[in-house]
């Protein structure tokens, strides 16, 4: 990386990516937001990954996350990078300047922290259409609640049903809490840090976030087998990565870039 003057550039916005170490060596001709060129803009020891963009607001559009993830995912197959949350522009050169001047330190503790790490996701899933009828069949007791509600001479009623619902999602979320103590169980001996992330499908058992040191590969693939052989065959394990770390970069400014 060659260094940039901020009082030589033009005033323009800019959109950007995430931060790095001004040393940092990561592939060239990235394109970003619009096509745009991705290029360092360093201060010291730091430089944060920019483009310029003529859009006032970022839409969360399929086109832009996924160009926002390409560029982070590359870059940071080659090197440490703290992610920025989607949608963050500068009005200007200058004030990305300004912004890794004021918060050197918390990026520079920030990037020391996840120094040669990545973040890999490990979701269970589970398989099939009817996950009422595979729980049914799991366990007696919401068997035997069903049967109720559903063999007798008449229909069940409101009450009933609401019952029988509640205690399908007192077993679902109970399911739930043990699969993912189970996985946290096995994963977090070797991992450096570990989360568990709200599932956005009903399907998924869990998802959770581990970062972990790049040397680790094999490690951590003998304990996904490890986990992978707890479940039933009802059950898949997704792993996916490696990522920036997303998941473990909480870095809170004091709006130096609008989203």
């Amino acid at each position: 990386m060659t260094s940039q003057n901020a009082a030589a550039m033009p005033a323009s916005q800019h959109y950007i990516y995430g931060i790095v170490a001004a040393s940092s060596q990561f592939p060239e001709a990235l394109s970003g937001l619009e096509d745009a060129p991705v290029r360092p803009y360093i201060v010291d020891r730091l430089a944060a990954l920019i483009s310029p963009t003529s859009l006032e607001t970022v839409r969360p559009e399929r086109r832009h996350l996924s160009a926002h993830q390409s560029v982070l995912t590359k870059v940071a197959q080659a090197t440490d990078v703290l992610p920025m949350a989607f949608g963050m522009i500068s009005d200007s050169e200058a004030a990305v300047g300004e912004t890794l001047t004021e918060y050197s330190e918390v990026f520079s503790r920030e990037l020391a922290r996840i120094a040669g790490r990545v973040e890999m996701t490990v979701r269970l899933r589970l398989q099939g259409d009817d996950i009422f009828r595979m729980y049914v069949e799991q366990f007696p007791e919401l068997k035997r609640r069903r049967d109720a509600c559903f063999s007798g001479p008449r229909e069940p009623n409101q009450m009933e049903l609401l019952d029988l619902g509640q205690h399908f999602e007192r077993l679902l979320t109970r399911d739930r809490e043990e699969k993912i103590e189970t996985a946290m169980s096995v994963l977090r001996p070797i991992v450096s840090e570990i989360k568990s992330v709200e599932p956005h499908d009903e399907r998924l058992m869990f998802s959770i976030a581990c970062l972990i040191d790049r040397g680790i590969a094999q490690r951590f693939d003998s304990a996904i087998e490890e986990l992978a052989s707890k479940y039933r065959d009802d059950y898949r394990i997704e792993v996916n990565g490696p990522w920036p770390p997303y998941s473990f970069v909480g870095l809170s400014l004091q709006e130096p870039w609008r989203p």
